[in-house]
């Protein structure tokens, strides 16, 4: 059940890192946001999802070692 939910964690924080580039893209293709707020946001884009890995990992540290 646990190796369940940490593949989900896992899959859905990867679904959402292209999710918010494309979503990024389109706002700057719209002229919505400008080069330097989309490069701030790409970078946001990338570091939130490395923390929930991280948060992940570290919640599901035992179910990781087993496998």
């Amino acid at each position: 059940m646990k190796e369940a939910v940490l593949l989900l964690a896992v899959v859905l924080n990867v679904y959402l890192l292209f999710r918010s580039f494309e979503l990024m893209g389109k706002l700057h293709a719209y002229l919505v946001i400008d080069a330097r707020s989309k490069k701030n946001l790409q970078l946001l884009s990338v570091v939130a999802p490395i923390f929930g890995f991280i948060t992940t990992c570290l919640t599901y540290q035992k179910t990781i070692k087993r496998a």
